[in-house]
């Protein structure tokens, strides 16, 4: 079996032999530096599986990746400064389907931080490029695909998310627009420490009340609240959220998705909104089942617009889904929503 060829395409120099040297020791990988005004394609062949991608030159990033056309398109892993893409039509286009972001770090300790974050993603993107891609859909009937029209209230919003969840998170989010929306809770798998570089990213490129979860904090309408890593996340009651570092890790996560779900008592169910993004495994795949049973309503990923679409595939599996959509669409459709998150 051939080597899994990766290309880190930035104009720094010093940042792409960071990348390639945090790439360095895992095995399987062909990790190779790429500069702007480099070609695209080597002998006829696509010439990368995964390409790292740097958005300090969006217009030169584009025209790169255009040059990967045909049916083997590389899997594409964005870096990008906290606030870099907002007003910017040309760094905005680089965020699209199949594209997963990760804050670029700002610090040493940052770049520190990032690296066991980076190697799971490309761990779990080759894991999907070896499998073929998502695999065969699962069956979907009963599972709503197309525009959905809100038909009840939602006072509760939990998110479950892994591998492509940063890209999958800022696209659901950034289709909210103004108005007022249920709270959202999310539990997104991630290194310790680099939690503060995703909401520090996602409140300032959105301009949104985004920020790490707090013990005992009610979770308020309008607001964004993500779990510290190593901790497990619940809600207690209406809308409180509980932090519980002693809880040991459930099906290997913690923070889980699971947990997160499972937590959520039963009179809360009915006004509920469960969301699956994309992701590798089943974390959160039984706690969305639970909710469904429980008479809330469950929303995944349209796996065509997964970066890696493991976690939204096994829920429509086990037939845990309502919806399943794309992560604006899920937005839309919880923006419209947004008048049932206040108290009533």
């Amino acid at each position: 079996m051939r080597p899994l060829r990766i290309v880190v395409w930035d104009r720094s120099a010093s940042i792409r032999s960071l990348v390639q040297r945090i790439l360095s020791g895992v095995e399987g990988l062909e990790v190779r530096q790429e500069r702007p005004g480099s070609p695209g394609r080597v002998g006829g062949e696509p010439s990368a599986d995964i390409v790292i991608l740097g958005s300090g030159d969006p217009v030169g990033g584009r025209r790169y990746l255009s040059r990967f056309d045909g049916p083997d398109q590389p899997k594409v892993i964005l870096l990008t400064l906290p606030g870099e893409l907002r007003g910017d039509a040309a760094r905005s286009s680089l965020v699209g389907s199949g594209v997963s972001i990760l804050p670029k770090p700002a610090t040493t300790d940052g770049w520190d931080r990032l690296g066991p974050q980076l190697i799971a993603l490309v761990t779990d993107l080759a894991a999907a490029c070896c499998d073929g891609g998502s695999g065969p859909s699962p069956s979907v009937v009963g599972v709503h695909t197309g525009p959905v029209a809100v038909r009840r209230p939602f006072r509760l919003v939990v998110v479950g998310a892994s591998s492509g969840g940063p890209s999958a998170l800022h696209a659901l989010l950034g289709s909210l627009g103004g108005g007022l929306w249920p709270g959202v809770a999310v539990v997104q798998h991630i290194t310790p420490g680099f939690e503060e570089e995703l909401v520090h990213w996602l409140a300032q490129d959105l301009e949104m009340n985004v920020a790490v979860a707090r013990d005992g904090e009610p979770l308020q309408p309008g607001t964004v609240r993500i779990a510290p890593a190593g901790v497990q996340l619940g809600v207690e009651g209406a809308r409180t959220l509980r932090l519980d570092r002693s809880a040991p890790p459930r099906g290997g996560h913690r923070p889980s998705v699971d947990e997160l779900f499972f937590s959520i008592g039963e009179a809360m169910l009915p006004e509920t909104l469960a969301i699956l993004l994309d992701g590798m495994g089943r974390d959160g795949v039984e706690g969305l089942r639970r909710i469904r049973t429980g008479g809330g309503t469950t929303v995944v990923q349209d796996p065509e617009s997964c970066v890696v679409a493991g976690m939204p595939l096994a829920a429509l599996e086990a037939g845990a889904v309502m919806h399943a959509l794309a992560p604006e669409a899920i937005g839309r459709f919880l923006r419209d929503a947004g008048a049932w998150g206040e108290e009533r």
